[in-house]
């Protein structure tokens, strides 16, 4: 796999995402606009990132890369109790955001990607970050409610993706529909970043609820995704929807459904009133992609399949591995 500023280098004309109203940024409009963001950040070891608009996410993780600045991808609706809990672990010194006003966090420095000039034509850099060292920090509050600062590095994305992708033959001709917040890792990984790994396109239209189905299935129809990350929740408001959608179900190439334990009547139910498979896979946060149930989706309806770029073992409460069939901790090495 190339490196980022070859793959957007060779991708120029492309479309990286479509918006939910069909316009679209280019991999030359993506690179453009991070460089016109990185000309205007200062020099920091970690800013954190808090966008609401699709096109301003990816702009700004690059801008960061292009300075070696690791961003912290925050949700928009963070409170101030969270920030300055994270802040306090990260030094972050400043927010780049599309969404902040200085009326909300007063005492930080925010650099406002409204103000920053689209326009002009200029080439994407090389990017400063080490492709060894965290690059990208997010965060999860899993059982405990307290976040949990989870880095990154670009080998630890290369290898998932290139993994990931090689099981299931995705690849740059690939388009991915996300309907997922895109501070999730749902999103961001699975669609956002994984597409740039690739050199593919992103459709995106916004979180998935019950009033924009119709226009999430009519956008992937309209520009031919192939790839759709959703969830348990995502498969059963689009059930509920399944009556009402004015267009066929789209064609993908791969449903993956992850983020939580999906229920074999789901499942069934799902296949069969759109006529596809769902594919299984097992992450986290912390571990990207695991495992994927590539070839025995139907067979085997509760399995997520086989190891992604790791090994896996299930242990007893001694730390022994467990014999088969039997349930315990899962320990995963890379």
């Amino acid at each position: 796999m190339k490196n980022i500023t070859d793959i957007i280098r060779n991708h120029l004309h492309k479309n990286y995402l479509i918006k939910p109203d069909s316009t679209v940024q280019t991999y030359s409009e993506l690179a453009n606009f991070a460089e016109n963001i990185a000309d205007g950040l200062l020099q920091t070891d970690i800013s954190s990132i808090i966008i609401e608009k699709p096109e301003n996410m990816m702009p700004a993780i690059l801008a960061c890369w292009r300075k070696n600045i690791i961003p912290a991808i925050l949700e928009p609706q963070i409170r101030q109790e969270k920030f300055d809990a994270i802040k306090k672990v990260t030094g972050i010194k400043y927010v780049i955001s599309d969404c902040l006003s200085e009326k909300v966090f007063c005492s930080e420095q925010i650099i406002d990607i409204r103000k920053i000039d689209h326009t002009g034509k200029k080439e994407i850099g090389e990017l400063n970050i080490s492709e060894s060292s965290p690059a990208l920090l997010l965060f999860t509050s899993g059982s405990t409610g307290i976040p949990k600062c989870v880095p990154l590095s670009i080998n630890n994305i290369r290898a998932n993706i290139e993994s990931f992708s090689g099981i299931l033959g995705i690849s740059e001709n690939d388009i991915f529909l996300s309907t997922s917040p895109l501070f999730y890792a749902h999103a961001l990984y699975n669609s956002f970043l994984f597409a740039l790994f690739l050199g593919g396109t992103v459709v995106y239209n916004g979180v998935l609820n019950l009033m924009n189905t119709t226009g999430a299935i009519s956008l992937a129809n309209k520009h031919r995704a192939t790839v759709y990350h959703l969830t348990p929740s995502m498969m059963q408001i689009i059930l509920m929807m399944a009556g009402r959608l004015k267009e066929p179900f789209p064609k993908f190439r791969h449903i993956i459904c992850g983020t939580a334990k999906l229920e074999p009547e789901l499942k069934k139910k799902f296949e069969t009133a759109f006529n596809c498979i769902v594919t299984q896979q097992y992450g986290m946060t912390e571990t990207l992609f695991i495992s994927v149930n590539a070839d025995k989706q139907t067979e085997l309806l509760q399995s997520v399949g086989i190891p992604v770029a790791c090994e896996i073992r299930i242990t007893d409460p001694s730390g022994k591995t467990a014999p088969a069939g039997e349930s315990g901790d899962i320990a995963v090495k890379s």
